[in-house]
């Protein structure tokens, strides 16, 4: 008996070792695998970061060049007057004042009305009340 005790010990030690061989070979590839990856993010990563920064470079001085155009007058001659927008401003302030005015009277009037509709509801006769009276009525 002692002996296939001692032969199934070394039969599951056996088993053992050939399972953490088995687990740590995968592990091994897993860190691998994961290493690869890592380096083709931080590649496209940097790869895209570039492609940005030379696409900002592009629109900044394409922004340079109207800017400079705009301020020449686009054709080489006299700069372009600004065009003083001060008097659309005050009467868009102005037509924002009415808006507002506007609004204001409106809650003022939802306002009055819902205060109305209290007090007509308020004197308004309930169901009890009425049943009363057309008792009354009909004795």
């Amino acid at each position: 008996m002692e002996s296939l005790k001692f032969e199934m010990m070394k039969y599951a030690d056996r088993g053992d070792a050939e399972n953490k061989k088995a687990y740590e070979k995968m592990f091994d590839d897993l860190k691998q695998m994961i290493l690869q990856l890592r380096a083709e993010f931080e590649q496209h990563v940097s790869t895209d970061f570039a492609s940005l920064v030379g696409r900002v470079t592009v629109l900044e001085k394409k922004l340079a060049e109207l800017t400079a155009k705009v301020g020449k007058g686009g054709s080489g001659g006299a700069p372009i007057v600004q065009n003083n927008y001060d008097d659309e401003l005050k009467r868009l302030a102005g037509l924002l004042s009415m808006l507002q005015n506007d609004a204001n009277n409106m809650k003022a009037e939802i306002a009055n009305n819902f205060n109305q509709l209290v007090n007509a509801l308020e004197g308004k006769a309930d169901r009890e009340e009425l049943k009363d009276l057309e008792r009354r009525f009909m004795d």
